[in-house]
Order: C-alpha cells, then structure tokens, then sequence
C-alpha cells in the first residue's frame, strides 16, 4: 500500500491533490501516492479500497481549500458535508486520526487555520496537526514544502528521494509517470 494519502474534497482541492500526487510520484515512484480518482481501477470496491488505502498509509495529506469547511452535503445541499459521518473526506481524516497516523493539512489559497470548534469531535485533532499553505503563485516552493514534510514523517520516503540517478536520467528524482 502506497505511504502516502491524498485526501481532498470534490469540488475543492482537486487541482491541489493533484499536483502534490504528480510530485509524490516523481520523488518516490507512483506506487507510494494514493490518490482515489487514479489509484481506484474501474470495477474495484472503492469503499474497500479506500477503508484499506487509508489504514495502512503512513501519512495522510489533507487538502483544505477556501471552501472546505463549509461545503454543502452532495446529496442534498443540506447542512455541512463535514458534519455528516459518512462524508468521505470526514470519514479518511477522522480513520486517521484514530490509528495515530500522521495527518498533514496543506491549506491552499486562502483557506483560513482550522479551529478545533468548527470541526467534528472525530477531527478535532486536525486543527492541532502542524499545516503547510499551497498557493498558486509558489507552487514550486510550495510543493517543496510539502515533500519536505512528507520526508520528515516517513524517513523512509526520504531514502528514496535520495536514491542516486539512474545512469543517462541526470535526475536523482523519479520519471513523471504517464497517467494521473
């Protein structure tokens, strides 16, 4: 299972995730990101997968855009999505939370700090987790960051970020894979 998840909330974060999944998977190899929209084959149980996918992550990235919190309920426009318990962006963060697996919030735009107030019980650890910003006029530093962090908490990324260049890439980073 990849050591990183990707948690996003469609409609705000996509573009976000997927830059950051992009950049996991030139740095560590495309098997180290999850990201549902590319790491679930068509026909799979994506509630499995996910449930699985989340558990066995060794940090989960949590993308967190302007209008994150207070996103309507898909299905009916209805009250918050975060305060519904089977929101699938809740439910990731919340399963993560309760196995003590790291949690990073990369807040992108103008997203504001989380308070621990505005969120459910179950994430209120989210708004002590230490944050990154993503914003679109320091992507590059900002990606960075992000990577940095990630190596931080899984060490083990770290060393693969550090392998040596195969011969003729001069490149100690991955390829860019083809499909994302």
């Amino acid at each position: 299972m990849p050591g990183c998840f990707i948690n996003y909330r469609t409609g705000d974060g996509e573009h976000v995730a997927t830059l950051i999944d992009r950049e996991l998977g030139r740095r560590f190899g495309p098997d180290e990101a999850f990201r549902a929209s590319r790491s679930i084959e068509a026909g799979q149980d994506y509630v499995r997968t996910l449930d699985a996918a989340v558990r066995r992550c060794d940090v989960l990235i949590a993308i967190i855009g302007p209008a994150w919190l207070d996103s309507p309920h898909r299905s009916d426009g209805v009250g918050r999505a975060l305060d519904d318990p089977d929101d699938w962006t809740r439910r990731e963060i919340a399963t993560a939370l309760s196995l003590g697996t790291p949690v990073i919030p990369v807040l992108f735009d103008d997203a504001p700090r989380l308070r621990e107030a505005d969120l459910p019980e179950d994430m209120r650890g989210l708004a002590r987790c230490q944050y990154r910003r993503f914003h679109h006029r320091s992507v590059d530093s900002d990606l960075e960051e992000v990577i940095e962090a990630v190596e931080v908490v899984v060490p083990r990324l770290g060393e693969i970020g550090e392998r040596p260049a195969e011969e003729g890439t001069g490149s100690r980073r991955w390829p860019t894979p083809c499909a994302t």
